[in-house]
Protein backbone atom coordinates (compact mmCIF):
# COMPACT_ATOMS: atom_id res chain seq x y z
CA UNK A 1 0.00 0.00 0.00
CA UNK A 2 0.82 3.31 -0.81
CA UNK A 3 1.78 5.69 1.89
CA UNK A 4 0.57 8.96 0.87
CA UNK A 5 1.18 11.12 3.90
CA UNK A 6 4.55 13.38 3.65
CA UNK A 7 5.43 14.88 6.65
CA UNK A 8 7.04 18.70 7.07
CA UNK A 9 9.64 16.90 7.70
CA UNK A 10 10.71 14.79 5.03
CA UNK A 11 9.59 17.89 2.51
CA UNK A 12 12.13 20.24 4.45
CA UNK A 13 14.87 17.23 4.50
CA UNK A 14 14.68 16.81 1.01
CA UNK A 15 15.03 20.38 0.26
CA UNK A 16 17.89 21.14 2.27
CA UNK A 17 19.35 17.89 0.65
CA UNK A 18 18.92 18.81 -2.97
CA UNK A 19 18.71 22.85 -3.49
CA UNK A 20 20.39 22.57 -6.58
CA UNK A 21 16.64 21.17 -8.26
CA UNK A 22 15.19 24.31 -7.31
CA UNK A 23 17.16 27.46 -8.82
CA UNK A 24 14.69 29.49 -10.04
CA UNK A 25 14.16 29.37 -14.11
CA UNK A 26 12.12 32.80 -13.66
CA UNK A 27 11.62 35.50 -10.54
CA UNK A 28 8.87 35.28 -8.28
CA UNK A 29 7.46 37.91 -5.82
CA UNK A 30 4.92 37.68 -2.71
CA UNK A 31 3.03 40.50 -3.51
CA UNK A 32 -0.28 42.50 -2.11
CA UNK A 33 -1.98 44.45 -4.58
CA UNK A 34 -5.53 46.32 -5.15
CA UNK A 35 -6.44 47.54 -8.12
CA UNK A 36 -9.20 50.65 -7.54
CA UNK A 37 -11.44 52.90 -10.22
CA UNK A 38 -9.51 56.03 -9.77
CA UNK A 39 -12.79 58.21 -8.74
CA UNK A 40 -12.70 55.04 -5.38
CA UNK A 41 -13.53 57.12 -1.92
CA UNK A 42 -11.86 54.19 -0.39
CA UNK A 43 -8.43 54.85 -2.25
CA UNK A 44 -6.82 56.52 0.75
CA UNK A 45 -8.06 54.12 3.82
CA UNK A 46 -6.86 51.66 0.82
CA UNK A 47 -3.46 53.05 0.24
CA UNK A 48 -2.60 53.37 3.98
CA UNK A 49 -3.70 49.84 5.43
CA UNK A 50 -1.54 48.13 2.38
CA UNK A 51 1.08 49.99 2.93
CA UNK A 52 1.25 49.79 6.89
CA UNK A 53 4.70 48.51 8.38
CA UNK A 54 2.57 46.58 10.91
CA UNK A 55 -0.45 45.29 8.96
CA UNK A 56 -1.78 42.69 11.53
CA UNK A 57 -4.63 40.50 11.12
CA UNK A 58 -7.07 42.87 12.05
CA UNK A 59 -5.79 45.99 9.59
CA UNK A 60 -5.97 42.63 6.71
CA UNK A 61 -9.40 42.47 7.70
CA UNK A 62 -10.12 45.69 7.25
CA UNK A 63 -8.46 45.83 3.92
CA UNK A 64 -10.28 42.65 3.01
CA UNK A 65 -13.41 44.64 3.82
CA UNK A 66 -12.41 47.88 1.90
CA UNK A 67 -11.25 46.03 -1.18
CA UNK A 68 -14.99 43.72 -1.41
CA UNK A 69 -16.70 47.24 -1.72
CA UNK A 70 -14.71 48.79 -3.93
CA UNK A 71 -11.64 47.08 -5.47
CA UNK A 72 -11.87 46.34 -9.28
CA UNK A 73 -9.31 43.67 -8.33
CA UNK A 74 -7.28 42.42 -5.61
CA UNK A 75 -4.45 40.14 -3.80
CA UNK A 76 -3.66 40.36 -0.29
CA UNK A 77 -2.66 36.72 0.44
CA UNK A 78 1.04 37.73 1.30
CA UNK A 79 2.74 34.09 1.82
CA UNK A 80 2.09 33.17 -1.84
CA UNK A 81 4.78 33.46 -4.21
CA UNK A 82 3.59 33.80 -7.78
CA UNK A 83 5.68 34.60 -10.89
CA UNK A 84 6.72 37.90 -11.50
CA UNK A 85 6.12 37.64 -15.29
CA UNK A 86 2.28 36.43 -14.29
CA UNK A 87 1.54 39.88 -11.73
CA UNK A 88 2.89 41.93 -14.61
CA UNK A 89 -0.04 40.66 -16.88
CA UNK A 90 -2.31 41.72 -14.06
CA UNK A 91 -0.61 45.18 -13.25
CA UNK A 92 0.49 48.00 -15.76
CA UNK A 93 3.76 48.15 -14.84
CA UNK A 94 7.30 48.45 -17.04
CA UNK A 95 10.12 46.61 -15.65
CA UNK A 96 12.77 46.44 -18.43
CA UNK A 97 15.67 45.07 -15.65
CA UNK A 98 13.51 43.03 -13.27
CA UNK A 99 15.91 42.55 -10.38
CA UNK A 100 16.93 46.41 -10.32
CA UNK A 101 12.91 47.09 -10.70
CA UNK A 102 12.43 44.88 -7.49
CA UNK A 103 15.28 45.78 -5.21
CA UNK A 104 14.17 49.42 -5.54
CA UNK A 105 10.47 49.10 -5.37
CA UNK A 106 8.61 48.10 -2.61
CA UNK A 107 5.85 50.16 -2.46
CA UNK A 108 3.93 51.37 -6.17
CA UNK A 109 1.20 53.59 -6.46
CA UNK A 110 0.39 53.52 -10.47
CA UNK A 111 -2.38 55.26 -12.49
CA UNK A 112 -3.17 54.04 -15.65
CA UNK A 113 -6.72 54.05 -18.15
CA UNK A 114 -9.12 55.24 -15.13
CA UNK A 115 -7.57 53.06 -12.08
CA UNK A 116 -5.05 53.15 -9.22
CA UNK A 117 -3.31 50.05 -8.41
CA UNK A 118 -1.12 49.92 -5.10
CA UNK A 119 1.53 47.54 -5.12
CA UNK A 120 3.47 46.21 -2.18
CA UNK A 121 5.98 43.98 -3.29
CA UNK A 122 6.80 41.81 -0.07
CA UNK A 123 9.77 39.30 -0.90
CA UNK A 124 11.73 38.72 -4.14
CA UNK A 125 13.75 35.65 -5.32
CA UNK A 126 15.25 36.52 -8.59
CA UNK A 127 15.51 33.92 -11.32
CA UNK A 128 19.04 31.90 -10.92
CA UNK A 129 18.67 32.03 -7.08
CA UNK A 130 17.46 29.20 -4.86
CA UNK A 131 13.53 29.08 -4.38
CA UNK A 132 12.00 29.42 -1.27
CA UNK A 133 10.82 26.08 -0.15
CA UNK A 134 7.33 27.57 0.60
CA UNK A 135 7.03 28.00 -3.38
CA UNK A 136 8.44 24.40 -3.47
CA UNK A 137 6.56 22.17 -1.29
CA UNK A 138 4.06 21.19 -3.54
CA UNK A 139 6.57 20.13 -5.81
CA UNK A 140 8.85 18.43 -3.39
CA UNK A 141 5.79 16.21 -2.31
CA UNK A 142 5.12 14.77 -5.58
CA UNK A 143 8.52 14.33 -6.26
CA UNK A 144 8.82 12.32 -2.53
CA UNK A 145 5.01 10.61 -3.60
CA UNK A 146 6.78 9.58 -7.03
CA UNK A 147 9.90 7.54 -4.97
CA UNK A 148 7.78 5.72 -2.90
CA UNK A 149 5.19 4.68 -5.93
CA UNK A 150 8.48 3.71 -7.79
CA UNK A 151 9.99 1.67 -4.87
CA UNK A 152 6.34 -0.09 -4.26
CA UNK A 153 5.93 -1.08 -7.87
CA UNK A 154 9.71 -2.16 -7.79
CA UNK A 155 8.68 -3.94 -4.89
CA UNK A 156 5.67 -5.78 -6.31
CA UNK A 157 7.66 -6.97 -8.80
CA UNK A 158 10.44 -8.71 -6.50
CA UNK A 159 7.24 -10.28 -4.82
CA UNK A 160 6.06 -11.60 -7.57
CA UNK A 161 9.05 -12.34 -8.96
CA UNK A 162 9.82 -14.66 -5.90
CA UNK A 163 6.17 -16.33 -6.07
CA UNK A 164 6.42 -17.49 -9.32
CA UNK A 165 9.88 -19.03 -8.76
CA UNK A 166 8.86 -20.65 -5.66
CA UNK A 167 5.15 -22.06 -7.31
CA UNK A 168 7.85 -23.01 -10.21
CA UNK A 169 6.16 -21.20 -12.98
CA UNK A 170 9.59 -19.50 -13.67
CA UNK A 171 12.84 -20.82 -14.66
CA UNK A 172 15.50 -18.57 -14.97
CA UNK A 173 18.88 -19.86 -17.23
Amino acid sequence: LLDTVVSNKEIEEYYQANPNQFILKSDIVRVRFVKLPLASRLAPDIEKLLFSDSLGDGELFSLAEFCNKEAVDYFLDGESWVPFADFLTTVPIQAYNRADFLRGNRKLTIESEGFLYYVSVLDFRIKDMVSPLSFERGRIKNIILNVRKKNLLQKIDMDLMEEAKEAGLVKLY
